[in-house]
């Protein structure tokens, strides 16, 4: 980010404000942004548990289902 500040300078009739541009540091974004990808990981770390529990439901529906063919076929013989 740019800025433009103003120096007071003295030369021989006495002084006057003179115009400086430099280049500064944009601390509010850098923050906004750090704090950002904090609040991003911890969503992305819940999202992962959740769907390691989806994988795991889905697996033990499928377990479930072979299962219970498996029963339905005894009860037939």
């Amino acid at each position: 980010m740019i800025i433009t500040d103003y120096v007071f300078v003295r030369d021989e009739s006495g002084g006057h404000d003179m115009p400086i541009r430099r280049e500064v540091e944009d601390t509010a974004w850098r923050d906004g942004l750090s704090s950002t990808r904090e609040v991003l990981s911890a969503q992305r770390k819940k999202l992962e548990d959740a769907m390691q529990g989806l994988h795991a439901c889905l697996y033990l529906d499928e377990l479930l289902k072979s299962y219970r063919k498996v029963l339905v076929g005894r009860k037939r013989s």
